[in-house]
């Protein structure tokens, strides 16, 4: 008060209340942490699409192209954790940090699913490479949370954390289901499909995913026909 009185008999613009300050700074901070998440989320797709896909990783040196890529990128986001962590509040790191994470993982998603990305006799590789990306499921469990669900709720452990996961990164479902679904046999993935257990996926991306795993066969023609009449 003394000093808005001062400022008053001063004739100088009254100094802004603490209310105003607050919100002016939590805008200025929104604003920051938007634009932070904006550069990581494009400088990591920039990372994954600089690998020029999947396809070919039976080559010594297309292995470790893609390897690389994936691996940068997935440091970078466990880097990113880290420094978050030190300056924001947990749920602000959960969204902020899900949102990146989820474009990366949409990222790699899209590269698996466009024709001729991945071959069967490549999926064990492909699984190495793609492996330290599943790390990031148990950045987004919160214990304390989780514990109340197992007091509350059917079900074991790891549904729950994966109901957890899933929240802040909504397309790692999709990839998980794909990586489940690589190593399968054409009867099985079909198997899975009909059971309404890959409804994550639309037709054609399952028709492209047949088609570049396995060859051409009575089977296979009769699997496309039935994803085409869906």
């Amino acid at each position: 008060k003394p000093l808005l009185a001062a400022a008053a008999a001063s004739g100088e613009a009254p100094l802004p209340l603490l209310p105003e300050v607050t919100q002016q700074l939590t805008l200025m901070a929104g604003s920051a942490i938007a634009m932070c998440m904006k550069r990581e989320q494009e400088n990591l797709e920039d990372i994954i699409y600089a690998a020029g896909g999947f396809a070919g990783i039976a080559e010594p040196a297309r292995y470790r192209k893609v390897h690389n890529s994936v691996s940068q990128a997935a440091n970078q986001l466990q880097m990113m954790r880290r420094t978050w962590q030190a300056v924001l509040p947990k749920p602000t790191i959960y969204h902020a940090l899900g949102h990146v994470t989820n474009c990366v993982i949409n990222a790699v998603t899209r590269q698996l699913l466009q024709p001729g990305a991945v071959k069967m006799d490549q999926v064990p590789q492909l699984l190495d490479i793609l492996d330290p990306l599943l790390i990031c499921e148990q950045w987004f469990i919160n214990p304390d949370a989780l514990a109340k669900k197992r007091r509350s709720a059917r079900g074991n452990a790891e549904q729950q954390a994966e109901k957890c996961a899933n929240r802040y990164v909504p397309g790692l479902r999709k990839f998980k289901l794909l990586l489940g679904i690589l190593p399968l046999t054409l009867s099985n993935i079909m198997a899975q499909w009909n059971a309404a257990e890959l409804t994550d996926f639309e037709p054609p991306e399952l028709k492209t995913l047949i088609v570049t795993l396995f060859p051409d066969s009575a089977q296979r023609k009769q699997c496309v026909h039935e994803l085409e009449n869906r």
